[in-house]
């Protein structure tokens, strides 16, 4: 008996639940939809706002929008001349600005062709100053060839294979004596002078063979 009232009981307050949460979605419906309905309203009046301005934005530029018209013409037209002339400025300024570009370029091509001409000017005279110097040595040479000293004398003839006719050197010549060395007790005015030891005499002297 006791567990079939409990279940009543049970069953009873699950029920009143129930109808409560009903009551509760029903309620929070209805506020949804006093909610809306007030949406509608606002969105309303603010359309009927916005077709009173409109209306009178229509009524401003018929009596008085011509002027404002007029004048953002104008605007407009300045605010057009103003690029216009930007645009025109800026192609000027490039325009220079690759005129100046093409210059520098023009000059350093300048520049770079007189340094070449400068350097192939250098190397034909380092050139020409190294055909010189080898003429002068070999002219030198030829002159110490052509020199008696060198030239070949006859001598007996020795064996058929080798050097008939060797060439023959003239003893060096013996310099004279120095001469004294001064007596100044402090001084040598007269110091004793060297001639150099060589065995080759220069080529512009010749010796009497």
């Amino acid at each position: 008996m006791e567990e079939e009232e409990e279940e009543e009981e049970k069953e009873e307050e699950e029920e009143e639940d129930k109808e409560e949460e009903e009551e509760e979605e029903e309620e929070e419906e209805e506020e949804e939809e006093e909610e809306e309905e007030e949406e509608e309203e606002e969105e309303e009046e603010e359309e009927e706002e916005e077709e009173e301005e409109e209306e009178e934005e229509e009524e401003y530029i018929t009596y008085k929008g011509k002027e404002k018209e007029e004048k953002e013409k104008e605007e407009k037209e300045k605010e057009k001349e103003k690029e216009e002339k930007e645009k025109e400025e800026k192609e000027k300024e490039e325009k220079e600005k690759e005129e100046k570009e093409k210059e520098e370029k023009e000059k350093e091509e300048k520049e770079k062709e007189e340094k070449e001409k400068e350097e192939k000017e250098k190397e034909k005279k380092r050139k020409r100053r190294r055909r010189k110097k080898r003429r002068r040595k070999r002219r030198r040479k030829m002159k110490i060839k052509t020199h008696p000293i060198y030239q070949h004398q006859p001598t007996h003839p020795t064996h058929p294979h080798t050097n008939i006719n060797p060439p023959t050197r003239t003893p060096t010549p013996t310099h004279p004596p120095h001469p004294p060395a001064s007596t100044h007790p402090h001084t040598n005015i007269n110091p004793p002078t060297r001639t150099p030891t060589s065995t080759h005499p220069p080529a512009h002297q010749h010796q009497p063979t």
